[in-house]
């Protein structure tokens, strides 16, 4: 975060997507998001689904494509731990943890 916001006034340039109720908005992984708790006095709780998508032509998988269209459990499971690196300052992992994971998602890559 510090690289795309050094300084208090780069914050400046966060901008807000609002979305209706049954909305969609789509975006990279590559931009900085978060979500946000709902508006205050709606009673539908916000819920965000997500999906991921990708074209080896213009990032080589992590996985081969013999697995597709649906990669046993194990391979799952890899793929969660990946995502638990991915996500690992929100959750705040020991180094133990963190290895881990890794070494899960090493063996069924």
């Amino acid at each position: 975060m510090q690289v795309a916001l050094p300084t208090k006034e780069s914050y400046q340039n966060i901008k807000a997507i609002p979305a209706e109720s049954g909305s969609a908005v789509m975006f990279s992984h590559r931009i900085i998001h978060w979500g946000s708790k709902g508006r205050k006095g709606y009673h539908t709780p916000r819920v965000a689904f997500s999906f991921a998508t990708s074209d080896a032509n213009f990032e080589a998988p992590y996985i081969s494509l013999d697995h597709l269209p649906f990669p046993d459990v194990k391979l799952r499971i890899s793929l969660v731990a990946a995502q638990m690196i991915a996500y690992w300052d929100r959750f705040q992992f020991t180094n133990s943890e963190l290895k881990f994971f890794n070494e899960i998602f090493q063996q069924r890559k």
